[in-house]
């Protein structure tokens, strides 16, 4: 990971732009989107800037840049067709340690601006680094298609509730657990579908005075056959359960690319065998445990009495199956699998 992906809270915050043409009004209209109190320094300006300008969202100095045009800001932008102003501009700011991005310059830049999709207060960011934005711009492309505006609306729910369910429910664990239930369950569905917001609202408000949000799930242990080191092979019910996993527990021999696919905020932990009744008793205390495996999911002995636990198995893939086959694989994978059992 060359950058650690942050978003900032620029509200009222001073933001330098050097440079006015059109490649700097495009940033300037984003930096207004998120509130900032912009300051643009060009000798010329174009038409949208000057906009502004007149209305007056935002100071212009039409002028060259100078070094005292970092005094008091929180973020800088070069936005220029001159080069040399635009090292200028990045040098002086990261000697002040102040971020400063350089359009078309990832040399240049502490930071880069990536491709966008907003729906918000809901925002999805897409970047290669600076290294292929028209790569990164495609795949914007693509989610925008895969998420609907609407999205938006279950955001801005959401936060309505947040502070109410922080109070209601004390593990972060019941947190994620109770909106899990919102959002993939028949309230998601109004939202989204361009359901009644205020029907929605008291959906979630009688689902909060349950007598325990925390737990309403039950307790899960899922097994997770694992058939390929490909992730693309894994199934959507895999990917999902891996996603709301609290524990990992991880056979030895499972490729890391697998395991780097949970939920990222999950413990992790390899094993040379199967420890069922501690996996189950964890799972009781609300943890959502899951166990990635080689071997053939639908032979394995499991022997638990656990009124209370909903035991779910996901076998691996045909496809997958066949996929390390395939690649010459398949005779050792097998023998792991035999030696399993």
């Amino acid at each position: 990971m060359e950058y650690f992906p942050i978003f900032l809270q620029l509200t009222q915050q001073r933001v330098l732009v050097v440079g006015a043409g059109d490649v700097a009004a495009r940033k300037v209209g984003l930096l207004l989107k998120a509130g900032a109190d912009v300051f643009v320094v060009a000798p010329q300006c174009c038409g949208a800037i000057l906009s502004w300008r007149d209305r007056g969202e935002v100071s212009v100095a039409m002028r060259t840049f100078c070094v005292d045009d970092l005094h008091g800001v929180a973020l800088v932008i070069a936005a220029t067709n001159d080069a040399n102003i635009n090292a200028q501009v990045s040098e002086l700011a990261k000697q002040r340690h102040l971020p400063v991005n350089v359009v078309d310059s990832p040399a240049l830049c502490s930071f880069v601006m990536p491709a966008i999709i907003d729906r918000s207060p809901l925002m999805v960011a897409v970047s290669s680094g600076g290294s292929a934005p028209v790569l990164a711009r495609m795949l914007r492309a693509r989610l925008e298609a895969l998420i609907p505006m609407q999205y938006g609306r279950l955001a801005q729910l959401a936060a309505v509730f947040r502070q109410q369910v922080k109070d209601n429910i004390v593990s972060m664990a019941g947190r994620r657990r109770f909106w899990e239930s919102v959002f993939e369950g028949r309230i998601g569905g109004q939202v989204l579908a361009g359901g009644d917001i205020s029907q929605a609202e008291q959906q979630i408000a009688q689902l909060l005075s349950a007598t325990d949000p925390a737990l309403s799930g039950g307790a899960q242990l899922t097994v997770i056959g694992i058939g390929s080191d490909d992730v693309e092979m894994l199934s959507l019910k895999a990917s999902r359960e891996m996603q709301k996993a609290d524990w990992v527990f991880v056979d030895e021999q499972v490729d890391e690319v697998i395991v780097e696919w949970c939920r990222r905020d999950a413990q992790r932990q390899r094993v040379s065998e199967p420890n069922w009744q501690y996996w189950a008793d964890l799972a009781k205390t609300g943890k959502r445990i899951v166990y990635l495996t080689i071997a053939d999911v639908a032979t394995l002995q499991i022997e638990l009495r656990e009124p209370q636990l909903n035991l779910l198995m996901i076998p691996a893939t045909p496809t997958a199956m066949s996929h390390e086959a395939s690649n010459g694989a398949g005779d050792g994978w097998q023998q792991l699998m035999r030696s399993d059992h």
